[in-house]
């Protein structure tokens, strides 16, 4: 993939002072890195698809003196340019294509749009949340830690008809809490975990749930987080999302934090340990400010 360089009329070149042959080829300016800034921003890891087209689309065209290869003039892009511009040379084998503005324009709209019609479609419909005024002990008598090792069979089918994908609202004292690497492509559900102990608890040694938000959640609920600390009280709504067991916490997707008054000593062993609980082995970082 190369630039294309052609052939323009003789002019006087000012630092050769005569007149002399003259090319042009598209360079790339300050405003080249400012569209891929944008577009990387936009379109995050997508951008690899438009970045090819909008690059040589927002290159100035350059006339040089072939002489001494002095700058003569600029045509800056989206300005005093022409749409016929060749600006683009794709070589495969004995085959070669010449790209015009027209062409990277075209290429670029439909790919930008093929794309936002995809992020449009992907977008899951808002579910409706049932919400469940079941207690954490109420929870613990169905579901708890040794309900699933004496049976783990109709723990299952308790949680799946009493719990799953319902709402609750309890509270709980902060044992850790992470924000997880990279964009909302990798991250999902799991932009930040939330690693909790409640009372009454079901280990010394373990927290007792974990929670997981979105970029949406998180992105409103991130100051709230950000002002807890180790052993925090807090409140928040979340839903029910798998059961635990002896290898996983009980899992929850929260959409609300609230601080509280109150806090509870959490031994430095449960804080040591809670790495086996992230979501992913990605290196994660703290936002709770006691760390």
């Amino acid at each position: 993939m190369e630039d294309q360089i052609q052939r323009e009329p003789d002019a006087l070149c000012r630092h050769c002072d005569s007149k002399v042959a003259c090319f042009s080829k598209p360079e790339a300016t300050y405003f080249t890195g400012l569209i891929a800034c944008i577009v990387i921003m936009i379109f995050g890891i997508w951008s690899f698809c438009i970045l090819p087209f909008a690059i040589p689309l927002s290159k100035a065209i350059v006339i040089r003196c072939a002489r001494c290869n002095s700058k003569l003039e600029t045509k800056q892009p989206f300005g005093l340019f022409s749409l016929k511009d060749e600006v683009l040379t794709i070589k495969l084998g004995d085959c070669v294509i010449v790209m015009t503005r027209t062409y990277l324009l075209a290429i670029t709209i439909v790919v930008s749009a093929l794309i936002m019609y995809w992020w449009y479609i992907s977008i899951p419909p808002p579910k409706e949340i049932i919400y469940s005024n079941a207690t954490w002990e109420e929870y613990l008598k169905d579901c708890g830690m040794e309900v699933v090792l004496v049976n783990g069979v109709r723990a299952s089918q308790k949680f799946k008809t009493l719990y799953e994908g319902k709402t609750v609202q309890w509270d709980g004292y902060l044992v850790r809490a992470t924000q997880n690497p990279g964009g909302y492509i990798f991250r999902g559900d799991h932009a930040v975990v939330i690693l909790a102990k409640m009372v009454p608890t079901e280990s010394n040694i373990h927290a007792d749930i974990i929670l997981t938000m979105d970029d949406h959640d998180f992105g409103s609920n991130i100051s709230t987080l950000r002002s807890l600390q180790k052993g925090s009280h807090f409140r928040f709504n979340a839903t029910f999302v798998s059961l635990g067991n002896e290898n996983m916490l009980h899992h929850f997707h929260a959409s609300y934090i609230e601080k509280l008054d109150g806090h509870m000593q959490i031994a430095d062993h449960v804080h040591i340990v809670n790495q086996r609980y992230n979501v992913n082995n990605s290196p994660s970082k703290a936002l709770d400010s006691g760390q």
